[in-house]
């Protein structure tokens, strides 16, 4: 499995990154937004996620369980940017570990893009389906499993 670029992983947050935490794990990267969820943070996913996109594309998860939603539009644009990006080629997941958080991020996430409880849980998938195991993100998106389950 190839590492994410080092590019996308800064070693330390730096004044532009505020409020947006970034991890690696196992080949993919995870944006962990800190904080409220507002436009200038998705503007700082959205400058991550087009690094992500290049020509060898990084799995990416996003993990929205330690930001705080206030308004609605932010929590749109992040969808619609998500939407974007996965089209584009760039394998998306979400993960939110407040059941809550997962039952509406299923309502307005875009359909090929699955909701996990947890990190781990996202990569688990992930590093299963690189072995020949399962079928992937894409397939959770798709099957009774991307359900959210008390």
């Amino acid at each position: 499995m190839r590492p994410p670029p080092a590019s996308l992983l800064p070693p330390t947050p730096s004044p532009a990154l505020v409020g947006l935490r970034t991890e690696q794990h196992d080949g993919t990267f995870a944006l962990i937004p800190t904080g409220v969820l507002d436009e200038p943070c998705v503007e700082q996913m959205r400058t991550v996620l087009a690094a992500a996109a290049g020509p060898e594309p990084v799995p990416v998860i996003i993990d929205l369980g330690d930001c705080v939603l206030q308004q609605r539009a932010p929590l749109l644009k992040l969808m619609e940017l998500i939407g974007r990006v996965s089209v584009g080629g760039v394998p998306v997941a979400l993960s939110c570990r407040r059941l809550t958080g997962r039952q509406l991020l299923q309502r307005v996430r875009p359909p090929a893009v699955p909701v996990f409880s947890s990190i781990g849980d996202a990569v688990q998938l992930h590093r299963f389906a690189e072995l020949g195991y399962a079928p992937g993100w894409r397939g959770a998106a798709d099957s009774d499993s991307a359900r959210v389950v008390a």
